[in-house]
């Protein structure tokens, strides 16, 4: 089977979405570890639609994601990410 290769663009979406979904099962409460987990599945799966060669929009949303993981992460207070907007 071919190994398929990913631009640097993709590689960076999919670690943010592996980082995402990491930082989610860490939590210990099962109802909230499944609703951030369902959260952050819905965000990106949002996003689907947008075309590979839409270069300034993929950039625009990873930055936003990577903020929003970061500002969440650095808080300590993962649990409100579910109201993120």
């Amino acid at each position: 089977m071919a190994q398929r290769h990913y631009s640097g663009l993709q590689k960076e979406v999919l670690a943010l979405y592996r980082n995402c979904i990491r930082s989610a099962q860490r939590v210990e409460s099962v109802e909230l570890r499944t609703k951030l987990t369902d959260r952050v599945r819905m965000e990106f799966r949002k996003n689907l639609g947008i075309k590979r060669g839409e270069i300034d929009a993929i950039g625009y949303l990873l930055r936003m994601g990577k903020r929003k993981y970061e500002k969440y992460i650095q808080s300590g207070s993962i649990t409100n990410i579910t109201t993120m907007k």
